[in-house]
């Protein structure tokens, strides 16, 4: 799984990360949901996170567990959040929601790095604060 999704998930934290960018560079608050897309768009990866974290938080033999109920909700937070900067009315509002949006991927990171082990591959980078 972690070969699979590794790229789109890393692309999609990296679009996440640079969403600061786009707050700080637009012109005014009502072009955060002209210049950000929908949460729901492919481009934010948000599918291939749940499914990275399907496939490695759960087995036939554990099934649903509460670390991959947990890591599910942190991924709607991640929309959630970027929804809320999207209809932000101010820049002050909007950075907040992005830094709760990055605190909720460094929160999935983690629950997915204990899976992780030297032997399945690197662990993903956290989001710097």
């Amino acid at each position: 799984f972690l070969k699979k999704y590794r790229f789109r998930v890393q692309t999609a934290i990296k679009l996440i990360d640079g969403l600061a960018e786009v707050i700080k560079t637009s012109p005014s608050p009502e072009q955060y949901a002209v210049q950000l897309k929908d949460p729901l768009e492919p481009e934010y990866g948000l599918r291939p996170m749940g499914l990275l974290a399907n496939g490695m938080l759960s087995s036939e033999n554990t099934g649903l567990t509460n670390e991959l109920l947990l890591a599910r909700w942190y991924i709607n937070e991640i929309s959630l959040q970027v929804s809320d900067i999207r209809v932000a009315k101010s820049e002050t509002d909007a950075l907040s929601s992005y830094l709760a949006a990055k605190k909720a991927v460094n929160s999935y990171l983690s629950i997915l790095n204990r899976q992780i082990t030297a032997k399945v591959g690197n662990q993903f980078t956290y989001l710097s604060i």
